[in-house]
């Protein structure tokens, strides 16, 4: 997979829609890598990554990838409403600030 050749694409952004009950497990943010996420998820093996390290493109995918499903993986099927993530105390950005960026996604 040719990472470079995609349209721009990001890491996580953090909007918790993949803990939503409608999109458990799955990032919703559509961008470059949404492709290649649903094609990873169909693959039944993944490669090693060589030479012990990962460009920020590799780094990001996987980020977008095992995110949502790390914790489906250990049995936390625990879901948050889609507006109870504003009610914590984020120091990165405000909560107004993220209920607005979530609700674009």
């Amino acid at each position: 997979m040719n990472l470079y050749a995609l349209d721009p694409f990001m890491g996580c952004r953090s909007c918790f829609a993949c803990k939503a009950e409608r999109s458990l497990g799955r990032c919703v943010y559509k961008d470059g890598l949404a492709g290649t996420l649903e094609h990873t998820r169909a693959a039944e093996q993944y490669p090693a990554l060589g030479y012990d390290r990962m460009t920020t493109e590799h780094s990001d995918t996987i980020e977008r990838f095992v995110g949502p499903v790390s914790l489906l993986a250990i049995g936390n099927t625990q879901q948050v409403s889609e507006k109870a993530y504003g009610r914590f105390d984020w120091t990165m950005f405000d909560s107004e600030a993220k209920i607005v960026r979530h609700d674009t996604v």
